[in-house]
């Protein structure tokens, strides 16, 4: 079994930070999608489309990839400055 991983970046130019989580998946990149996308979706895909609109209402953007038999998903959130 394949272990997950965590990366994280930040930066000016960015504008916010980005960062990626991986774990391990039995899903395509479209099945993925679909769950992060969509109300129903059943146990998995509910708390996908949780994630999505959470971050998109806070200005980020949420991405996913199905890749060795991993879920990557890339998270960019922006940093407001006060």
């Amino acid at each position: 079994m394949k272990a997950g991983r965590f990366r994280c970046a930040h930066g000016d130019k960015m504008g916010g930070v980005a960062f990626e989580i991986a774990n391990t998946a039995q899903a395509s990149r479209e099945e993925l999608e679909r769950h992060l996308r969509s109300e129903e979706g059943g146990r998995k895909g509910r708390g996908l489309h949780i994630y999505d609109q959470l971050i998109r209402n806070m200005g980020g953007e949420i991405g996913v990839e199905a890749k060795d038999g991993l879920a990557i998903f890339q998270v960019k959130l922006p940093v407001f400055k006060s």
